[in-house]
């Protein structure tokens, strides 16, 4: 396939596989012909696509979706992408009624279900471990478009960032992947913070669980069974593209409780780990 360059060129893609994750609904991942170290990666929902094209020589390119009728393609400057806010230090007082060791409650129930030391391992390889991810989104993302559009096009800028950290964590011989189980729109306001603390006002409200701001979020998290959850804002940070909690302690039965991170939207192109916890 031909991709047309801002530049006026072509850059032809072939494409070496393809998964589908639903109806109407795939990803495809293949390189840019005669470029064996290059990666393109192609995310499709009901309409909407969204893509990523890396080379070390031709420059990294995004697609994305803009409004229903027009999407945009461009090359990325790296000295234009803001640096990621790194990992902020978890506090562990309590602030919730501490859950069973080695429990987790069942959605809609009170009965635990037994969780194991580490992420479940995936169906097709019972050696990997599968890190289930919640994304959230406000508001202001992507606010082009409403309703299911809107929705359908998200679902495919989600897919293409969990797409793109699994290659990394492949090329890294990370064995561990990830696995989108839901999408849902918060109604956090970041425009109530700072310029520079955009991000770190969104980390707090998001794994509090008492302070009246998405606090429904937790519950949520249940139902869909997963590990940790992302937010995506719409506001840019100027300080950060993204920011979540340092878990250091691997054995910690707190851990749980601060597997939370945000990321600026228009960041997730340039982020391969834009879904993960440090």
């Amino acid at each position: 396939m031909g991709l047309p360059l801002p530049d006026g060129g072509i850059l032809t893609v072939a494409i070496d596989g393809s998964e589908m994750l639903g109806a109407d609904r795939f990803i495809s991942t293949g390189k840019i012909e005669g470029r064996p170290q290059s990666r393109a990666v192609f995310a499709w929902h009901a309409g909407f696509l969204h893509a990523s094209v890396e080379d070390a020589e031709r420059g990294n390119f995004a697609l994305r979706t803009a409004t229903t009728e027009l999407s945009q393609f461009y090359q990325i400057d790296p000295a234009l992408v803001p640096p990621c806010g790194g990992e902020r230090p978890v506090s562990r007082e309590p602030r919730r009624p501490a859950r069973a060791a080695g429990a987790h409650p069942t959605p809609g129930g009170n009965r635990p279900m037994p969780l194991p030391d580490r992420a479940a391992a995936s169906d097709e390889n019972p050696q990997r471990a599968e890190v289930h991810v919640l994304m959230l989104y406000t508001p202001s993302v992507l606010n082009t478009l409403a309703g299911a559009p809107r929705t359908a096009a998200l679902q495919s800028a989600f897919d293409l960032a969990i797409a793109k950290t699994n290659l990394a964590f492949e090329a890294s011989l990370i064995t561990a992947r990830l696995k989108l189980t839901g999408i849902a729109e918060t109604e956090y306001d970041e425009n109530l913070s700072p310029s520079s603390k955009v991000q770190d006002d969104a980390l707090t409200a998001l794994y509090k669980t008492d302070d009246r701001q998405i606090d429904e979020i937790h519950a949520l998290r249940d139902a869909v069974g997963a590990d940790i959850v992302c937010l995506a804002l719409g506001r840019r940070d100027s300080a950060s593209s993204g920011l979540s909690f340092l878990l250091d302690e691997p054995h910690d039965s707190t851990n749980a409780d601060f597997a939370f991170s945000v990321v600026q939207y228009s960041s997730m192109e340039t982020a391969a780990q834009a879904v993960g916890v440090s």
